[in-house]
């Protein structure tokens, strides 16, 4: 019986180099979307505790100095910003303005409180926006929503704004806003991975 051996297959240059590029392209588009929050003190610690980089507008809350910053919220780790109503003409607003890439698509992120009087439960609105996308909070206690929007300006706006009745609370914390990576750059990014690993992986083909 005559052994068998091994042998190795040679990659042609052309892929190699072929990989090499994609791989490349890969990395250069992905670098240019890795941006982390562009939210500015999304979880209100900065100062231990405070406003910064934020508008603030209210009407009619239980303090006079207007909504508060306490630690807590979801879990320990956040401040969290709320106000509670005294009136029927309750009023909160908080907005921020985020510099956007007008095409690409953002994933938001928040923390949101809904505690409203059980006497007049349809009369609490929170809502919750960030260009032409938003979700209402309306789940009692804490509640981590999501949802997705295209930037149509180099500037968008968020804004969560808040209209209760007597004894109602509502907050918000942990605000997250990211670019999500373009399709094609997954794609691309797929691509080259793919090639890089044929072309990296030693074949071996057994003789007789």
């Amino acid at each position: 019986m005559r052994k068998g051996h091994l042998k190795r297959m040679k990659i042609p240059s052309a892929i190699k180099s072929l990989v090499a590029v994609l791989c490349l392209c890969a990395k250069v588009n992905s670098a240019g979307h890795a941006q982390g929050n562009v939210i500015l003190n999304g979880s209100f610690a900065d100062g231990g505790g405070s406003y910064t980089n934020w508008n603030v507008s209210w009407n009619n809350l239980m303090f006079a100095g207007g909504p508060w910053i306490t630690p807590g919220g979801p879990n320990s780790n956040f401040n969290y910003y709320a106000g509670q109503s005294v009136g029927y003409e309750t009023s909160l607003g908080l907005s921020q303005s985020v510099a956007t890439t007008p095409g690409t698509i953002y994933a938001v992120s928040f923390w949101g409180l809904a505690d409203y009087d059980a006497q007049y439960p349809g009369y609490l609105g929170f809502n919750v926006n960030f260009g032409n996308s938003g979700v209402g909070v309306t789940v009692q206690g804490w509640y981590e929503y999501h949802f997705v929007t295209t930037a149509i300006n180099t500037t968008t706006i968020f804004r969560a704004g808040a209209t209760a009745d007597i004894g109602s609370v509502y907050g918000i914390t942990g605000i997250s806003i990211t670019e999500t990576p373009e399709p094609r750059g997954l794609a691309l990014a797929a691509l080259g991975t793919l090639l890089l690993g044929l072309g990296c992986k030693q074949k071996l083909v057994l003789g007789v």
